[in-house]
């Protein structure tokens, strides 16, 4: 949905919806704290080893001397698709994996272009405290945050004119 085919002519980027934004990062927000939940619920050491893992990873290319906002983007949609998948529900893992999708590119576009809400392995500590602590509602409300945090970025922005 972020091209737009223009038959015989050509292809153009499309126009950027703010309810379709809102409506994304909604969706997200609610279902991301379902997954994280259901995670806190049946996470082993081995789930927590490798979201450490991956976060360690983000930290390290954070801080490198020019850090590149596309390698930041893909360590953190890896750390969001394996806490994805300790859920284990595959209907909401596909369903978040897709909302993900649709809201890359506006994400790209808007909030990655002005440096707005970059990744950082800051944002995902207490996620993973509270899913070592095994707190099911904590998880789901520092993953509720994290994700609304998102919209509030492109809220601002697109408020900004």
């Amino acid at each position: 949905g972020f091209i737009t085919l223009v038959p015989h002519k050509e292809a153009i980027v499309a126009h950027l919806d703010p309810a379709d934004i809102r409506q994304i990062y909604l969706m997200r927000a609610e279902l991301e704290a379902l997954s994280a939940r259901e995670a806190a619920r049946i996470v082993t050491d081995s789930d927590l080893a490798d979201l450490h893992a991956i976060n360690n990873e983000l930290a390290r290319v954070e801080t490198a001397s020019d850090p590149d906002i596309r390698h930041l983007r893909r360590v953190d949609l890896d750390f969001h698709r394996r806490l994805r998948r300790i859920s284990h529900m595959p209907l909401l893992i596909t369903t978040l994996d897709n909302l993900a999708d649709q809201g890359e590119g506006y994400r790209a576009r808007l909030l990655d272009t002005h440096f707005l809400v970059v990744p950082t392995a800051n944002r995902h500590r207490s996620i993973i405290s509270a899913l070592e602590r095994r707190d099911a509602d904590a998880a789901a409300a520092a993953m509720h945050l994290h994700v609304k945090e998102g919209l509030d970025a492109f809220t601002d922005l697109l408020n900004r004119g």
